[in-house]
């Protein structure tokens, strides 16, 4: 059942509403199911990664340790300690803080 439309005439199936709302659900199924397979993974391959950092080769050790912090978004993260060190100062940011969210709730309400 090779059926063409008429020449000048062929589909665009992706401007009809039913086939893209078919194709999207199935794609989210197909997506589900890979999500759900790589969370039940997820568990070993933190065991396999804990294993290595205890390994006697340093290479796999730094490759894991890598992992790690890739993973938890740590890798190349600046972690320098922010904030202020003075009661005064902590104070004077909590009420710059709040006067600019009550500057952004006014001008919310305006729109």
């Amino acid at each position: 059942m090779n059926e063409r439309p008429p020449s000048g005439q062929l589909l665009d199936y992706r401007t009809h509403a039913l086939f893209v709302a078919e194709l999207n659900r199935r794609r989210e199924e197909l997506w589900g199911t890979s999500t759900e397979r790589l969370r039940r993974m997820v568990a070993r391959a933190v065991e396999v990664l804990e294993e290595d950092l205890s390994s006697a080769d340093l290479k796999l050790r730094q490759q894991a340790a890598v992992h790690v912090l890739r993973a938890s978004g740590l890798y190349g993260a600046d972690l320098e300690p922010r904030g202020a060190t003075e009661p005064e100062d902590v104070t004077a940011g909590w009420l710059t803080d709040a006067k600019t969210r009550e500057m952004d709730r006014m001008l919310s309400n305006i729109t």
